[in-house]
């Protein structure tokens, strides 16, 4: 039990100083230089202090939890249960390359899913709510959850290694990139170029906008990283960039009390 908590406060420290270096990067690199970015900028109203300390605190809650679902997943991998491997030709090269995308588009379809629950009256009333307090989000929104929603999210990664093969390194790739999507689609600036956004292959891809306008109207755009389960379920909805730029906030009742309407 103390190696089990030993372990868990290890990983709380690894993911909250993952969490507030990439939170903390695009926040330098983007919001303390709103003049450079102002062209890019999706909406007109901003968060106030106390909101990105909300979203920090509640950020730092669900680390914790997260932390705990990876230590099972370490305590998993020590008496082998896993399917976590370290030598890279186990399952092949291209089975070592490609797995990382497996992954995602696995935990992309868990995530849609959830988060449509998750928006259903009972959930958002008492979990969902806390993640759209942040109708206006900052780059310190990514981890911002209710208790309930942060088990639920720490779930599937976690449990996906006891049944699908990974390398390690695939692994760190997929969490880490977890955690670098969830910062940028929280950003509040479109930062990707013009000619990836909603065009060619950006189609297929979640963008800034793209998630901002969930945070706006909350009853589309529910994917993580690929826009696919949205397009195919007709969740799919793209603004106008100036319209979603001057776009004001659609309720100003509060998210605890008012839940929105869902398909």
């Amino acid at each position: 039990m103390t190696s089990f908590a030993v372990t868990s406060v290890f990983l709380f420290l690894i993911m909250l100083m993952r969490y507030f270096s990439v939170a903390g990067l695009f926040y330098l690199l983007v919001w303390k230089r709103p003049l450079r970015w102002r062209e890019r900028k999706l909406n007109s109203d901003k968060p106030s202090r106390s909101a990105i300390r909300r979203e920090i605190l509640w950020s730092i809650s669900a680390t914790l939890i997260f932390a705990v679902s990876g230590a099972f997943m370490l305590k998993g991998w020590e008496v082998g249960w896993t399917r976590i491997y370290l030598e890279p030709t186990r399952y092949g090269w291209s089975y070592l390359v490609l797995s990382p995308l497996l992954y995602m588009a696995l935990h992309d379809t868990y995530f849609y899913w959830t988060h449509r629950l998750l928006h259903q009256p009972w959930w958002y009333r008492h979990a969902h709510y806390v993640h759209h307090e942040s109708l206006s989000p900052s780059p310190w929104a990514s981890f911002s959850f209710h208790p309930l929603e942060s088990v639920i999210e720490a779930l599937f990664i976690p449990a996906l290694v006891f049944v699908v093969p990974i390398h390690v390194a695939g692994l760190v790739f997929v969490l880490t990139s977890m955690t670098i999507f969830g910062v940028i689609n929280h950003l509040g600036y479109e930062i990707y170029p013009r000619f990836l956004v909603d065009r060619g292959v950006g189609r297929w891809f979640i963008s800034v906008t793209h998630h901002n306008w969930h945070h706006r109207r909350f009853r589309c755009n529910y994917a993580l990283y690929f826009r696919l389960w949205d397009i195919w379920m007709q969740t799919d909805r793209w603004p106008n960039v100036s319209a979603a730029r001057d776009q004001r906030i659609w309720d100003r009742g509060s998210s605890r009390t008012r839940v929105p309407r869902t398909r």
